[in-house]
C-alpha cells in the first residue's frame, strides 16, 4: 500500500470511501425494482446466486487490472471459467456451497489483494465508521446485518475445510518435501521424502488447478504452490519419492487444523547485534500502521545504539504489507541524508466503475505518456488503460546519523507495502537485497469494494496495475535480489548466516 501519512490517512480514507460509494451508485449495473429489498441470506434462491456472480464477472472483466497479466503467468482465463461455475450454481442447494464458490472464483483472480471480506471486517468497518458517513454509505446496516447472518455459514464453511495432515508437504527449492511428521508417519515411512505426483499426475502438473494461490518460481520457470493441504487438491493419492529413488503411493489421513505453510517467528520485532562483525540486526513481521506505531520507539532505540556499527541487516521475510509510512519512518527517513526520489506508478483501467473511482479521489493527476516507459505489457499499451505518476521523493527527517551499509533480506511472502520498501531499496540502492524474489504488488494505493446486490458480500480487490518506472508489472516481475540465495523452508536463521557469512568475508557490495 502507498505511504500514507498519519496526518492524511483518515482523509483519504475517507475519500476512498466516498468514491467507492459514488462508483456503486452511479456506475454498478443498476439492480431491478425487487432488488432493493432486503433479502436475507436464508432467503437466497439459485436464480440470486446467479445474478450475484454475474455481476461479479461483469465488474472484474471491465476494471480488475490483472486479467490478462494472469492469463500468461498462469496459462488460465478466468473468464472461461463462467459456464463451469454457472453449472455449479445452478446445481447450488445452500449458501455455504454458495459462499464456497464465490470464494474460490475470487481465489481464482490469483492476487493477494483481492479476497472476500469476512463478516468480522464488514462489522468493524460498520461500526467504527457509522459516523463517518463515507463509510457509513457504503458499509450500511443493510450490509451489516447480512454479514451477522453470514456469519454462520461462514463458520460451517471454516470447519468443513480447515484441515490438515498429520505431515506439512512443502514447496522448497524446486520440490514437494515432507516434513514435520507428527503421529506415527516418520516412523512407518521414514524421512527425507519427495512428493513428486498426485493422482499418478506429475506434482508441477497437477497443482496447477489446485483451490490455493499459485505462486512462481522464477528459479526454475514454474508454478507451485507454498503448501500441499486438503484444502487445496482435496483427497489425493500421493506418490512418495525416498533420496535413493524408491517410489511408494499413500493416502494421507486428515485432521482438523490449519496447516503450516512457513517458518517464521511469532514475535513482530526482533533486534540483536552481532558485535564480533559489528552487524546489528533487526526483523519486522509487518507493516501494519497499529503496530508499527507501537514498535517504532523501540525500532528508533535500537538503530540510536547500534549506529556506529559497520553493517546493519533488515530482516523482512514473512512480512506480507501494510502501509508505506510504516518503513518509510521507522526504517527510512531517519537513516537518509538526502532527498531520494522512489519512482513508480499505477495503470488503472478505463470503466466508469474504476475511473469514477480514480477522478473523485486523485483528479489533481494527468496520464503519462505510455513512451515514457520501455517494458510496458501489451494490455497497457492499449486504450483500455492510463497511467499516472506517483513518485514520491523522500527527505530526511529526525535522522540518526546511522552510517552502516544496509542489507535487506527478502522471500516470496514479502508483498504490498513490503514490496514497496524492496523495489526501494532495489531502484535507488539503500540496501543490498538477499534471498528470493519477492511477491509483488508493491504501490497498491486503495482497494475498490465491491457488494454483490443480492447476498450482500463484500469483495475488496485491487484498484491498479503497479509499475515500476521502467514500466515493469510489479506484480509479474517483483523484486529480485542482488543476491539470490535459496535456503531451507523449515530454517529461518540459514539466510542469516549466509549473510554473515558474507559480511565476515567482505562479499557485500
Amino acid at each position: 500500500m502507498k505511504h500514507l501519512n498519519k496526518r492524511t490517512l483518515p482523509i483519504i480514507t475517507a475519500l476512498a470511501i466516498v468514491t467507492a460509494i459514488i462508483i456503486l451508485r452511479s456506475t454498478t449495473p443498476e439492480p431491478e425494482p425487487h432488488e432493493t429489498t432486503l433479502i436475507q441470506p436464508n432467503q437466497l434462491t439459485t436464480q440470486h446466486y446467479l445474478e450475484d456472480y454475474q455481476y461479479l464477472v461483469n465488474i472484474i472483466e471491465s476494471n480488475y487490472p490483472y486479467l490478462q497479466l494472469k492469463d500468461r503467468t498462469h496459462q488460465t482465463n478466468w473468464l472461461n471459467k463462467q459456464t463451469t461455475t454457472t453449472t455449479r450454481l445452478q446445481n447450488c442447494n445452500t449458501n455455504t456451497e454458495f459462499l464456497e464458490i464465490i470464494t474460490q472464483e475470487i481465489t481464482a483472480l490469483q492476487n493477494r489483494h483481492t479476497r472476500l471480506l469476512t463478516p468480522t471486517e464488514v462489522q468493524k468497518y460498520y461500526t467504527t465508521y457509522q459516523e463517518v458517513s463515507f463509510m457509513a454509505e457504503i458499509f450500511t446496516e443493510e450490509v451489516a446485518k447480512a454479514n451477522q447472518i453470514w456469519q454462520a455459514y461462514y463458520y460451517d464453511l471454516y470447519e468443513s475445510t480447515n484441515k490438515r495432515y498429520p505431515v506439512e508437504i512443502l514447496y522448497d527449492r524446486g520440490n514437494y518435501i515432507i516434513t514435520n511428521s507428527q503421529g506415527s508417519t516418520t516412523t512407518q515411512y521414514g524421512a527425507n521424502l519427495t512428493v513428486t505426483h498426485i493422482n499418478g499426475t506429475p506434482v508441477h502438473t497437477a497443482i496447477q488447478t489446485a483451490d490455493t494461490y499459485i505462486d512462481h518460481d522464477p528459479t526454475r520457470d514454474q508454478p507451485y504452490i507454498w503448501a500441499l493441504t486438503p484444502k487445496s487438491i482435496p483427497d489425493p493419492l500421493i506418490t512418495v519419492t525416498y533420496p535413493n529413488g524408491t517410489k511408494f503411493t499413500l493416502t494421507l489421513p486428515t485432521f482438523y487444523g490449519t496447516p503450516r505453510t512457513n517458518y517464521y517467528p511469532t514475535t513482530n520485532l526482533i533486534t540483536r547485534t552481532y558485535s564480533n562483525q559489528s552487524t546489528a540486526y533487526i526483523y519486522i513481521k509487518t507493516f501494519d500502521s497499529a503496530t508499527t506505531q507501537e514498535l517504532a520507539p523501540t525500532i528508533r532505540n535500537f538503530l540510536e545504539e547500534t549506529k556506529e556499527y559497520d553493517y546493519l541487516i533488515i530482516d523482512i521475510r514473512g512480512n506480507t504489507g501494510g502501509a508505506f509510512h510504516s518503513w518509510l519512518d521507522t526504517l527510512v527517513t531517519p537513516l537518509i541524508t538526502e532527498p531520494t526520489l522512489h519512482e513508480y506508478y499505477l495503470a488503472y483501467r478505463n470503466d466508469p466503475y474504476v475511473t469514477t473511482f480514480h477522478d473523485n479521489w486523485l483528479n489533481d493527476r494527468t496520464p503519462v505518456p505510455k513512451n515514457h516507459f520501455t517494458h510496458l505489457p501489451p494490455e497497457v499499451l492499449t486504450s483500455d488503460y492510463n497511467i499516472y505518476n506517483f513518485s514520491t521523493i523522500y527527505y530526511p527527517t529526525d535522522t540518526i546519523n546511522h552510517t552502516a551499509k544496509r542489507i535487506l533480506l527478502t522471500d516470496r511472502t514479502v508483498y504490498s507495502a513490503a514490496e514497496g520498501l524492496a523495489n526501494y531499496c532495489k531502484q535507488t540502492g539503500y540496501a543490498t537485497i538477499i534471498g528470493t524474489t519477492t511477491g509483488g504488488d508493491g504501490f497498491y494505493v486503495w482497494p475498490l469494494y465491491v457488494v454483490l446486490p443480492h447476498s450482500k458480500l463484500v469483495i475488496t480487490m485491487t484498484s491498479s496495475m503497479s509499475l515500476d518506472h521502467l514500466g515493469n508489472v510489479n506484480e509479474e516481475t517483483r523484486t529480485i535480489p542482488d543476491i539470490t540465495r535459496e535456503t531451507k523452508i523449515t530454517d529461518y536463521n540459514e539466510l542469516i548466516e549466509y549473510t554473515l557469512r558474507l559480511i565476515g568475508e567482505g562479499k557485500i557490495p
